[in-house]
């Protein structure tokens, strides 16, 4: 085992420990020998620095590794000069809220990059996806927030890959010590540079592991090499934390869920098909027969069409109350009533048009009773009724009148259309 070199920016280091995930920012905590020109009492570097991990007897290149100085959790304490450097360190930081759109789908790396440039960054994502015609960033969420359940993680040169980290073979000087097939923990020697994605076969164990965290600490005796594996991305310490959050926090009811229309009964509820996540997996969602509408207000129903889309939530939260909450603009429904128990407004202050693109009624003004009208009568209008006192019989005494006359609508039907 090589005895090693540390230093950040040519500042002598007494130990180090590089603490890589699968996913997202790393870190690397130093003790900084106090004794080393220039740290002093008042001298902690800070910003940008690399670390340089150079094996002593084993002529290989020495490892670098650059991030950012957290000013949160470094400083000095007597003789000991700790600094933490996190790789990515500006995705860490809150940003602003900020609205995407695109009416050709906003682009996760239009997104991605606008983001990095706020807090700092560099960014790659050689296969970005489409987020939508609108994608929001929320305020006061860590800048990270933007990858959302996509893979990606921060490489040792302090460039963000969104990507899955690559599977690649232990260097040769890599030797396994231990192994807790239990807890997918082990433990190893060597003078290189371990990364999570790293995949280990030994005749000791069944099949191969790839390693999904690593813990790593170097000082003038050597590397020591803890790693936790698993058959999934996450370890298993990670998919029990996240279990606990799910049911703690109730985060499946507090969803919204994307529905397709099968059929509608007639007390109007529906029948649903869960439709797939955006990303193509299946829905976490059951099919649902029957469940109700929430149109927005009461007085408001529809016959809605067959194969439209819909959105489905829990009041507060609760899975025993799911409510059909939203459609899709896309699809008008085959049929729309608004009703009130006593009476219903329409555009009091506004002109009303009914029906203006339908046959028959292209934006034709309407008449109500008591609206003075301009009519033409037809040629040779037939006369009825009395005139100076004696009846007209019928058939024989016309009218023509070549210009138009006033008036006043005195009756009319009981509804718009007739």
């Amino acid at each position: 085992m090589s005895d090693y070199s540390i230093s950040l920016n040519g500042i002598r280091c007494v130990s180090l420990r590089l603490v890589t995930c699968w996913k997202g920012t790393f870190f690397a905590d130093c003790s900084l020998d106090s004794d080393s020109t220039p740290v002093t009492s008042a001298d902690v570097p800070s910003g940008v620095v690399t670390i340089t991990i150079a094996a002593g007897d084993s002529g290989e290149q020495p490892i670098t590794i650059i991030g950012t100085v957290d000013p949160n959790n470094s400083g000095r304490f007597v003789s000991t000069v700790p600094v933490r450097v996190v790789g990515g360190y500006g995705w860490l930081q809150k940003v602003s809220a900020q609205h995407f759109h695109s009416d050709a789908g906003v682009s996760s790396v239009t997104v991605e990059k606008a983001t990095a440039a706020v807090v700092g960054e560099k960014i790659i994502d050689p296969s970005p996806v489409l987020l939508g015609t609108d994608w929001v960033r929320v305020a006061d969420e860590p800048a990270s927030s933007v990858f959302q359940q996509r893979d990606w993680y921060v490489d040792t040169d302090g460039m963000t890959q969104v990507v899955s980290r690559p599977t690649t073979t232990p260097d040769s000087s890599v030797e396994l010590l231990s192994w807790d097939p239990l807890h997918q923990h082990g433990t190893l020697s060597g003078d290189a540079l371990v990364l999570p994605g790293t995949v280990i076969t030994d005749a000791r164990f069944d099949g191969p592991i790839t390693v999904r965290d690593v813990v790593q600490t170097w000082d003038h005796s050597g590397t020591k090499i803890e790693i936790w594996c698993g058959q999934t991305a996450n370890t298993k310490l990670m998919t029990a934390m996240q279990h606990m959050v799910r049911v703690l926090g109730g985060v499946s009811g507090l969803k919204r869920y994307r529905y397709r229309i099968v059929t509608q009964n007639g007390d109007g509820r529906l029948v649903l098909q869960a439709v797939q996540n955006p990303d193509g997996s299946k829905s976490d969602a059951p099919d649902l027969n029957p469940v109700a509408v929430a149109p927005g207000m009461s007085g408001l129903s529809a016959l809605y069409k067959t194969s439209s889309e819909c959105t489905v939530a829990f009041i507060a939260g609760d899975k025993s109350q799911p409510w059909v909450e939203s459609f899709d603009n896309a699809n008008l429904p085959t049929e729309l009533t608004l009703d009130a128990s006593s009476v219903v407004h329409v555009g009091p202050n506004a002109t009303v048009k009914l029906a203006e693109k339908s046959a028959g009624y292209l934006g034709a003004p309407l008449g109500r009773v008591g609206d003075a009208v301009t009519v033409m009568l037809p040629p040779l209008c037939p006369l009825s009724g009395t005139l100076n006192g004696v009846p007209i019989p019928p058939g024989t005494l016309f009218l023509s009148v070549p210009f138009p006359l006033p008036g006043a609508i005195q009756t009319g039907a009981p509804s718009a259309l007739g």
